[in-house]
């Protein structure tokens, strides 16, 4: 009698399951039945969390092995695994104050939440020299609890506070102050929700 390849490789090996036989002497009368058992635990990616410890807007502030990280930096790093869920930046106990920005608003080119200390606590301000958030499109963006503020765009800009290309939900957000030459001083979105 011939006999014909099994599909076991083929399916149960890619779900992690391996293929044991019971012993010989164990057998019923259908013949040998395999055995399943896993063969590693699979842990789930979890999505990373930042607190920012700098009121500073610097590039590069924090590390792998210093541990401080400006509002720029954390969204630099945040949303590396994109299949890690939406990696959420938090700012640590007691830091309150103003960020003011160096002349270059903070792009969110990935899904990211920002959860300030409350709006009346922290304050991103754009010293009239940019925008203040950008979000991109495609980009999920949650931002609550702070102030956005001096944010201004000149000439065709639109959204002096905020360009919104993406999907933004604004909770207990102060947005004041900001200016445009074109629509949206404080908000502006396009193609977005």
């Amino acid at each position: 009698m011939k006999s014909f390849p099994s599909c076991w490789n083929k399916t149960l090996s890619q779900l992690g399951f391996r293929r044991k036989l019971r012993k010989k002497g164990t057998q019923t009368h259908f013949g040998r039945r395999p055995l399943f058992e896993n063969l590693e635990a699979r842990e789930m990616l979890s999505a990373t969390q930042y607190t920012v410890s700098t009121l500073e807007d610097v590039a590069i502030a924090g590390d792998s092995t210093d541990n401080r990280w400006s509002l720029r930096e954390a969204l630099n790093h945040s949303g590396a695994d994109t299949q890690a869920g939406i990696d959420t930046i938090t700012f640590a106990p007691g830091l309150e104050g103003k960020i003011v920005l160096s002349g270059t608003q903070l792009v969110l080119n990935k899904d990211v939440t920002i959860v300030g200390p409350g709006e009346d606590k922290l304050t991103v301000n754009g010293n009239l020299l940019s925008r203040v958030f950008q979000i991109n499109t495609g980009v999920v963006a949650k931002i609550s609890d702070l102030t956005i503020t001096r944010g201004k765009v000149l000439g065709v800009n639109s959204g002096g506070g905020i360009l919104n290309s993406g999907n933004l939900t604004l909770e207990q957000v102060l947005v004041s102050g900001n200016s445009s030459d074109e629509f949206g001083g404080g908000l502006h979105s396009v193609a977005g929700s």
